[in-house]
């Protein structure tokens, strides 16, 4: 089964037209990824830096706003792995505003890294067979 972030759209996301600002469809993104990581992978980014001495950072971002949101519109993201490679991951972002119009779609590449040098490093062998069932149940 596909991960869902729900999201509530407040005042403070909207900009001067009072539709959600621009920056924000991205910061929307990022916080359904560290929930679908939380719920995957069991663990949040914040443990994953400091616990696990490993960060995600993000490599590649695109993105298509097809609708505008404003805090009347409920807001559910959903999460896909389009592609898991050596130390990397491909996430595929739908958002939904109101179930069922698609407000935008991105497409966001991480790598993992160690903590503190920054190299690049294979993806553990424990994240990967979870990301594989999480890819499988989709």
């Amino acid at each position: 089964m596909v991960y869902v972030h729900q999201k509530t759209i407040n005042w403070s996301d909207t900009d001067a037209a009072e539709i959600v600002y621009t920056g924000n469809y991205l910061n929307y993104s990022l916080e359904a990824i560290e929930g679908w990581f939380k719920d995957v992978i069991g663990l949040n980014w914040y443990e994953l830096n400091n616990d696990q001495k490993m960060g995600t950072p993000f490599v590649h971002i695109e993105m298509n706003i097809k609708s505008m949101l404003t805090p009347m519109n409920s807001l559910e993201i959903y999460v896909y792995v389009e592609k898991m490679g050596k130390s990397s991951i491909a996430y595929k972002i739908i958002g939904k505003k109101d179930r069922e119009i698609e407000s935008f779609n991105a497409l966001l590449v991480c790598c993992i890294i160690n903590r503190p040098d920054n190299k690049v490093i294979a993806i553990p062998d424990d994240y990967r067979e979870k990301i594989n069932n999480y890819i499988s149940r989709c």
